[in-house]
Protein backbone atom coordinates (compact mmCIF):
# COMPACT_ATOMS: atom_id res chain seq x y z
CA UNK A 1 0.00 0.00 0.00
CA UNK A 2 1.30 3.32 -1.05
CA UNK A 3 0.93 6.52 -2.74
CA UNK A 4 3.09 8.27 -5.54
CA UNK A 5 4.41 11.94 -5.36
CA UNK A 6 2.23 15.35 -4.63
CA UNK A 7 2.79 17.61 -7.47
CA UNK A 8 1.38 21.21 -8.12
CA UNK A 9 1.00 22.52 -12.09
CA UNK A 10 2.93 25.42 -13.10
CA UNK A 11 1.37 27.19 -16.07
CA UNK A 12 2.54 31.24 -16.04
CA UNK A 13 -0.44 33.23 -15.54
CA UNK A 14 -2.62 30.40 -16.37
CA UNK A 15 -4.22 28.21 -13.60
CA UNK A 16 -4.75 25.36 -16.07
CA UNK A 17 -4.24 24.59 -20.19
CA UNK A 18 -4.11 21.67 -22.04
CA UNK A 19 -1.04 22.84 -23.87
CA UNK A 20 1.17 22.70 -20.56
CA UNK A 21 -0.67 20.09 -18.61
CA UNK A 22 2.63 17.68 -19.06
CA UNK A 23 5.45 16.55 -17.17
CA UNK A 24 7.51 19.79 -18.64
CA UNK A 25 5.39 21.73 -16.44
CA UNK A 26 4.48 19.50 -13.22
CA UNK A 27 6.75 20.00 -10.12
CA UNK A 28 7.36 16.63 -9.11
CA UNK A 29 7.46 17.53 -4.91
CA UNK A 30 5.67 21.10 -5.75
CA UNK A 31 2.41 19.89 -3.57
CA UNK A 32 3.27 22.03 0.38
CA UNK A 33 -0.09 21.32 1.49
CA UNK A 34 0.40 17.13 0.82
CA UNK A 35 3.19 15.58 3.07
CA UNK A 36 3.85 13.76 -0.29
CA UNK A 37 4.73 16.87 -1.55
CA UNK A 38 7.43 19.50 -0.16
CA UNK A 39 7.81 17.45 2.91
CA UNK A 40 9.12 20.78 5.45
CA UNK A 41 5.56 21.69 6.20
CA UNK A 42 4.76 17.67 7.45
CA UNK A 43 1.04 18.60 6.17
CA UNK A 44 -1.77 16.53 6.38
CA UNK A 45 -2.10 14.10 3.29
CA UNK A 46 -4.36 15.75 0.65
CA UNK A 47 -7.83 14.28 0.32
CA UNK A 48 -6.82 12.09 -2.75
CA UNK A 49 -4.69 10.14 -1.20
CA UNK A 50 -6.32 9.82 2.17
CA UNK A 51 -9.05 8.57 -0.29
CA UNK A 52 -6.35 5.79 -1.81
CA UNK A 53 -5.22 4.74 1.66
CA UNK A 54 -8.78 3.99 2.35
CA UNK A 55 -8.60 6.79 5.44
CA UNK A 56 -11.64 8.38 3.68
CA UNK A 57 -15.25 6.23 3.31
CA UNK A 58 -16.95 6.59 0.05
CA UNK A 59 -19.86 8.48 1.62
CA UNK A 60 -16.66 11.19 2.46
CA UNK A 61 -16.08 11.58 -0.90
CA UNK A 62 -18.93 13.25 -2.52
CA UNK A 63 -19.43 12.75 -6.35
CA UNK A 64 -20.48 15.96 -8.34
CA UNK A 65 -23.81 15.21 -10.26
CA UNK A 66 -24.23 17.41 -13.43
CA UNK A 67 -27.66 17.09 -13.04
CA UNK A 68 -28.79 18.60 -9.67
CA UNK A 69 -25.73 21.72 -9.51
CA UNK A 70 -26.50 21.44 -5.94
CA UNK A 71 -24.24 23.85 -3.73
CA UNK A 72 -22.11 20.98 -1.50
CA UNK A 73 -21.02 21.41 1.89
CA UNK A 74 -17.06 20.05 3.02
CA UNK A 75 -15.43 19.73 6.16
CA UNK A 76 -12.11 20.26 7.29
CA UNK A 77 -9.88 17.88 5.77
CA UNK A 78 -7.68 17.63 8.98
CA UNK A 79 -10.95 16.88 11.48
CA UNK A 80 -11.83 13.31 12.07
CA UNK A 81 -15.45 13.47 11.77
CA UNK A 82 -18.13 11.14 10.03
CA UNK A 83 -18.86 14.04 6.99
CA UNK A 84 -18.15 14.93 3.59
CA UNK A 85 -14.06 15.54 3.27
CA UNK A 86 -14.01 16.37 -0.56
CA UNK A 87 -16.08 17.07 -3.38
CA UNK A 88 -14.94 14.99 -6.62
CA UNK A 89 -15.87 16.74 -9.89
CA UNK A 90 -15.43 14.53 -12.98
CA UNK A 91 -14.20 15.68 -16.22
CA UNK A 92 -13.92 13.67 -19.69
CA UNK A 93 -10.84 11.52 -18.86
CA UNK A 94 -7.49 13.44 -20.19
CA UNK A 95 -4.82 10.56 -21.87
CA UNK A 96 -1.27 11.14 -22.98
CA UNK A 97 1.27 8.87 -23.35
CA UNK A 98 2.86 10.27 -19.80
CA UNK A 99 -0.23 10.80 -18.22
CA UNK A 100 -4.35 9.77 -17.58
CA UNK A 101 -6.66 12.31 -15.03
CA UNK A 102 -10.71 12.40 -15.01
CA UNK A 103 -11.53 14.21 -11.96
CA UNK A 104 -10.76 17.46 -9.32
CA UNK A 105 -10.66 16.72 -6.06
CA UNK A 106 -11.61 19.73 -3.93
CA UNK A 107 -11.18 20.23 -0.11
CA UNK A 108 -10.54 22.53 2.33
CA UNK A 109 -7.94 23.41 5.06
CA UNK A 110 -7.97 24.39 8.35
CA UNK A 111 -4.77 25.42 10.64
CA UNK A 112 -5.16 22.08 13.04
CA UNK A 113 -2.96 19.95 13.82
CA UNK A 114 0.01 19.40 11.50
CA UNK A 115 -1.60 22.52 9.30
CA UNK A 116 -0.89 24.78 11.91
CA UNK A 117 3.02 25.04 11.15
CA UNK A 118 1.82 26.08 7.44
CA UNK A 119 -0.34 28.29 9.14
CA UNK A 120 2.43 29.71 11.56
CA UNK A 121 4.93 29.92 8.14
CA UNK A 122 2.69 31.53 5.49
CA UNK A 123 0.23 33.20 6.94
CA UNK A 124 -3.69 33.37 6.50
CA UNK A 125 -3.52 33.48 3.23
CA UNK A 126 -2.80 30.00 2.38
CA UNK A 127 -6.17 29.20 3.76
CA UNK A 128 -8.25 31.60 2.86
CA UNK A 129 -10.00 29.43 -0.09
CA UNK A 130 -10.31 25.63 -1.22
CA UNK A 131 -7.75 23.69 -2.59
CA UNK A 132 -8.33 21.85 -5.68
CA UNK A 133 -6.08 19.36 -7.69
CA UNK A 134 -6.52 16.45 -10.39
CA UNK A 135 -5.62 12.64 -9.57
CA UNK A 136 -4.04 10.55 -12.21
CA UNK A 137 -0.34 9.33 -12.95
CA UNK A 138 2.36 11.23 -14.50
CA UNK A 139 6.21 10.06 -15.28
CA UNK A 140 8.80 12.80 -14.64
CA UNK A 141 11.69 11.90 -16.66
CA UNK A 142 14.83 13.77 -14.47
CA UNK A 143 17.53 11.37 -15.57
CA UNK A 144 17.12 8.19 -13.64
CA UNK A 145 15.65 5.03 -13.78
CA UNK A 146 12.54 4.42 -13.27
CA UNK A 147 11.28 8.03 -13.46
CA UNK A 148 9.64 10.55 -10.85
CA UNK A 149 5.78 9.71 -10.35
CA UNK A 150 3.16 11.66 -9.69
CA UNK A 151 -0.74 10.62 -8.87
CA UNK A 152 -1.84 13.80 -7.38
CA UNK A 153 -1.35 17.65 -9.29
CA UNK A 154 -2.27 20.86 -7.37
CA UNK A 155 -3.62 23.85 -9.47
CA UNK A 156 -2.28 27.13 -8.52
CA UNK A 157 -5.67 29.15 -8.27
CA UNK A 158 -3.60 32.50 -7.64
CA UNK A 159 -1.03 32.47 -10.84
CA UNK A 160 -0.02 35.57 -11.12
CA UNK A 161 3.68 35.56 -8.85
CA UNK A 162 6.88 35.38 -10.20
CA UNK A 163 8.21 32.22 -8.85
CA UNK A 164 7.34 28.79 -8.60
CA UNK A 165 8.08 28.54 -4.88
CA UNK A 166 5.65 31.86 -4.21
CA UNK A 167 3.20 30.74 -6.82
CA UNK A 168 3.14 27.04 -4.61
CA UNK A 169 2.42 28.93 -1.62
CA UNK A 170 -0.86 30.91 -3.34
CA UNK A 171 -2.83 28.23 -4.72
CA UNK A 172 -5.96 28.28 -2.98
CA UNK A 173 -9.47 29.55 -4.87
CA UNK A 174 -10.67 32.52 -2.33
CA UNK A 175 -14.73 33.02 -1.29
CA UNK A 176 -16.92 33.76 -3.99
CA UNK A 177 -14.14 33.40 -7.28
CA UNK A 178 -14.90 30.98 -9.66
CA UNK A 179 -12.21 29.02 -11.64
CA UNK A 180 -13.75 27.93 -14.88
CA UNK A 181 -12.45 25.28 -16.92
CA UNK A 182 -13.59 25.97 -20.27
CA UNK A 183 -12.38 22.59 -22.13
CA UNK A 184 -14.41 20.79 -19.53
CA UNK A 185 -17.48 23.64 -19.06
CA UNK A 186 -16.71 23.45 -15.54
CA UNK A 187 -16.73 26.52 -13.33
CA UNK A 188 -16.00 25.78 -9.30
CA UNK A 189 -17.17 28.64 -7.17
CA UNK A 190 -16.45 28.52 -2.42
CA UNK A 191 -19.46 30.63 -1.90
CA UNK A 192 -18.62 30.29 1.95
CA UNK A 193 -15.62 29.64 4.10
CA UNK A 194 -16.52 28.84 8.12
CA UNK A 195 -14.45 26.99 10.59
CA UNK A 196 -16.50 23.81 10.12
CA UNK A 197 -17.10 24.02 6.50
CA UNK A 198 -16.65 25.19 2.89
CA UNK A 199 -19.93 25.41 0.46
CA UNK A 200 -19.07 24.65 -3.34
CA UNK A 201 -21.06 25.46 -6.14
CA UNK A 202 -19.89 24.00 -9.41
CA UNK A 203 -21.70 24.64 -12.54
Amino acid sequence: LGVFHAGDLECGSATFQSSCYDFTHIVEYGDIFDVMGTSSYYAHYGAYHKFLFGWLSNSQVKMYNRQTHLPVNIEPIETNTPGIKTLRVPFEPTIDIDYITDSYYIEYRRPIGYDLQIYNTLGPQAFDGVLIRTDGRFSIPHGTDPPGLVDSVLLDLSPNTNSQESDSTRVVLPKDQTYYDSSHSLAITPTFLGDNYATIVVG
